[in-house]
């Protein structure tokens, strides 16, 4: 099995072209792509059946107000993330995603990347159902949740170089941050003046972006302020066992991948003193 890189101090690894996607990443791309198909292909039996006179399923799967708060439709805040109103929004969406969230997810660990996607996806939604917007207004895709994922890479990798293809031909290489400040800034013009212009949900993206920052700026903070409140109370710790050459010690091969598995599952942050400790003797060994 393949390890994602961590550097000691939690930095991320470098991202590489092809280096290899994480598999949060790619269980949401496989959700994403699957939901497209799905959905087109009942959707075209829907119009058949039905002579074009029937419902869509893009009524009931994506977000509305009227859907949420009159036909009490409660999932909309969720699976309006997997439904993608074409083959060309759900490509920028997934790219995106796989772009900005692999190095978040090796970052951050699996499971608080699922949380943090779906809390700033969802996040979205309740900006486009509680404030001011369009009544009849279908919203559809992951924008809300994949514009998060860029603030938190902008905020962990600030200066790192983005390429973008203006017009789809016109190269054009950006950091990180300034890509990120760039699309809040478009993003708020627009929120100002029509929170739907162009088809778009701004109110959604510019959620998003919010909730992204918040979290990733003051999350750390609020967990270690309520680990110190709790700190009477014994935590679970993993005993990494010891076998000792004369005065130095030693860490088997099995005892490092179990520390790595717990990085890959809960993130760095999860690790105790010890575990860190073991970590860092281990590497400074390395050739």
């Amino acid at each position: 099995m393949t390890r994602p890189y961590y550097d000691y101090e939690g930095r991320g690894s470098t991202w590489r072209f092809g280096a290899g996607i994480t598999p949060g990443v790619r269980l949401l791309l496989l959700a994403n792509v699957i939901a497209f198909v799905i959905l087109w292909i009942s959707e075209s039996a829907l119009m058949i059946a039905t002579r074009g006179s029937g419902g869509t399923l893009i009524e009931i799967f994506g977000l509305s107000r009227a859907g949420v708060f009159q036909r009490f439709m409660v999932w909309q805040p969720v699976t309006y993330l997997f439904v993608h109103g074409g083959l060309l929004h759900l490509i920028l969406n997934m790219l995106a995603l796989w772009v900005f969230g692999c190095d978040v997810e090796r970052t951050w660990g699996t499971r608080r990347f699922f949380f943090y996607y779906f809390f700033t996806g969802v996040g979205a939604s309740l900006f486009i159902l509680l404030l001011p917007s369009q009544p009849n207004t279908i919203t559809v895709g992951a924008s809300g949740a994949v514009l998060g994922l860029l603030v938190a890479f902008a905020m962990f990798f600030p200066n790192r170089p983005i390429t973008l293809l203006l017009f789809f031909v016109f190269p054009l290489t950006v950091k990180a941050k300034h890509l990120a400040i760039g699309f809040a800034v478009i993003t708020f013009f627009y929120l100002i003046r029509e929170p739907s212009a162009g088809g778009i949900s701004h109110l959604g993206h510019f959620g998003g972006m919010v909730l992204g920052y918040l979290y990733v700026r003051y999350s750390d903070s609020l967990r270690a302020r309520f680990d110190d409140s709790t700190r009477n109370v014994r935590t679970p710790r993993l005993r990494v066992p010891r076998v000792t050459f004369g005065s130095r010690t030693e860490y088997t091969r099995e005892e490092v991948d179990a520390i790595l598995d717990k990085i890959a599952a809960k993130g760095i942050d999860s690790l105790t003193d010890e575990e860190r400790e073991v970590l860092r003797k281990a590497s400074s060994k390395m050739p």
